[in-house]
């Protein structure tokens, strides 16, 4: 639901509550000020932090939002006759830490009968937030302050006297005096602005931090023969998707054409696939007449099931928001055939220009010139690290789309990336072994599932698929230990046991035990198809036609069209 742009609020608005005190013998009040305050905007609300500031002594707010606008300050300008105090702890570094997290602090007003206020020091302030460290009491009319008790997180209290209202105080640890702690003044300007909502556009320029190697695509020419895109030709290539009947697009290969000597001169090819003739009424003839009314000098296509498959992909390997790419949409592609910037909407050949000369750039330049908002970059091992991580992270999650999408050649070389960027991640090493397999490529598949087993000893599926390397390599008894060492690790795998059933019977031992575990298979998966029909094929082996015309009859409720099945049930009979 996320993914395809859906609210977990459902566009409920959101809401403020007012604490206007209590009535004897009643429980606390509290008044709607949504909509009076300003707050009560249909952003997808995230998390909320409350500090002062301006240092004016009231509380102001940040809030984050999935959805745009991703951040909102909003200021407290409500005029204010109340008084307050605020206090920064410091712990002694021994007994407590600096953060002074647990310390909880008291103030006793000089006023009869009036309760201490009372607060604790977080770390946290509900979802995914945290507020100031700062502690904001606000005193409503009380004008002096009896004491003030901090009791540490070690057991100790430390009493604190002598501080005034509306003032700010540095409070550490062991010295029993507050220091003031005057406002610092602000140099940054915040200018206002009315909490307008964003409104909706299929138009979007994405430049990518991480850029990832373009999919290699499939495409019809206009004579009719299927031809396979390349991108890591040394030039940077736009793939554009267009269709005859889209006013957008032709605008837009219009301006392509107006203007080909400058994108020429930059260095940019252009390869323009038409969507015509999938699933509309329209004919790939008709895109054909289309570009050749507007001149257009660059290369066209037609697309292919494939590659609007392909380019799906790559989106939504990049962009969390899954929705349907409206036309045009162009991909810009850099020299080594890596995917820098996606177009929903025409885009500008200046737009594109601009865009190429900053193709060169590294990861640092790219990050400045991607990010939303001016700003600098922090170089530190962490932040490297954690960059490394998010592109190892984003590549491995389009590699096992791609495995799951049955391109194992695609697949395989986006683990090899992997493994190369990070070669301590066994799960990468794992899911290369098995595309390899997939690919008959068994030697060097058992290497990398030998590895990922080394880097993780206890990784189940990797014994697994080990012993379908070894089996495919001809050496059935020797996959047998690696397949019980996954069953042992993980019991609950149905194809585990399936695969374990298989290698006894190449391995010649006694089919009572193949047996075993696919009925085994079967208790854990009633409609695994391909147990049930094993289970029917070892039992016509050993002429128990009974039990197979059963096995056989379930593999056809599960599934009515297999003909193996159709073919040993009339052997049988």
């Amino acid at each position: 639901m996320i993914f395809s742009g859906r609210s977990f609020s459902g566009l409920e608005r959101h809401c403020a509550f007012l604490n206007v005190g209590d009535v004897q013998g009643k429980a606390p009040r509290f008044a709607s000020i949504s909509a009076i305050s300003g707050l009560d905007l249909p952003d997808d609300g995230r998390a909320v932090a409350s500090v002062d500031w301006d240092q004016d002594g009231d509380l102001d707010l940040w809030i984050t939002n999935r959805n745009a606008p991703r951040l909102r300050f909003f200021r407290n300008d409500q005029p204010q006759t109340n008084r307050f105090i605020a206090l920064h702890l410091e712990g002694n570094g021994k007994t407590t830490s600096r953060d002074a997290i647990g310390a909880r602090v008291e103030i006793h007003l000089d006023q009869p009968d009036h309760k201490p206020l009372i607060k604790t020091l977080r770390a946290g302030e509900g979802f995914i937030g945290q507020s100031s460290k700062w502690l904001h009491f606000g005193l409503g009319d009380a004008g002096k302050i009896q004491k003030v008790i901090v009791r540490w997180p070690a057991g100790e209290a430390e009493s604190f006297a002598n501080l005034k209202t509306n003032t700010r105080y540095h409070l550490v640890q062991g010295s029993g005096s507050a220091e003031t702690s005057p406002p610092k003044p602000r140099k940054l300007k915040i200018t206002p602005g009315a909490p307008e909502i964003s409104s909706a556009s299929d138009l979007a320029r994405i430049p990518l931090a991480y850029r990832l190697p373009m999919i290699r695509v499939p495409y019809t020419t206009p004579a009719g023969s299927t031809r396979w895109a390349r991108f890591d030709q040394g030039k940077p290539v736009l793939l554009s998707l267009w269709a005859s009947w889209c006013l957008p697009c032709l605008g837009e290969l219009t301006e392509f054409t107006a203007r080909s000597k400058d994108l020429q001169d930059a260095g940019l090819e252009i390869l323009a696939i038409s969507v015509d003739g999938m699933g509309d009424d329209s004919s790939p003839a008709a895109a054909r007449k289309r570009a050749a009314t507007i001149g257009f000098p660059f290369e066209i296509g037609h697309a292919t099931p494939q590659l609007l498959s392909s380019v799906e992909i790559m989106h939504h390997r990049q962009i969390p928001m899954r929705l349907q790419l409206p036309l045009p949409t162009s991909f810009l592609i850099d020299k080594n055939g890596q995917l820098a910037a996606i177009y929903k909407g025409p885009v500008a050949v200046d737009t594109l220009i601009a865009d190429l000369k900053t193709l060169e750039g590294g990861i640092d330049q790219r990050f400045l010139t991607t990010a939303a908002f001016p700003g600098r970059l922090i170089d530190h091992p962490k932040i490297r690290l954690a960059r490394r991580r998010t592109e190892t992270l984003i590549r491995f999650r389009l590699a096992t789309n791609l495995e799951s999408n049955q391109r194992f050649e695609e697949a395989a070389i986006h683990y090899q990336g992997i493994v190369e960027m990070s070669p301590e991640y066994a799960e990468a090493h794992n899911n290369l072994g098995n595309v390899l397999d997939r690919l008959q490529q068994f030697a060097t598949a058992e290497e990398h599932l030998r590895e990922a087993i080394r880097l993780n000893p206890t990784f189940a599926f990797a014994h697994h698929n080990l012993g379908n390397a070894l089996l495919h390599q001809g050496s059935a008894f020797t996959s047998l230990s690696s397949y019980r060492k996954a069953l042992d690790l993980d019991p609950t795998r149905a194809g585990f046991y399936f695969s374990y059933a298989n290698a006894l019977l190449a391995a010649g031992e006694p089919p009572a035990r193949a047996i075993k575990n696919l009925e085994k298979a079967i208790a854990l998966d009633a409609r695994f198809e391909s147990a049930h029909l094993l289970h029917g094929y070892v039992h016509q082996k050993l002429g128990n036609k009974n039990k197979a015309i059963a096995s056989y009859l379930t593999v056809l409720e599960i599934n009515p069209e297999n003909e193996t099945a159709k073919q040993q049930l009339a052997a049988l009979k």
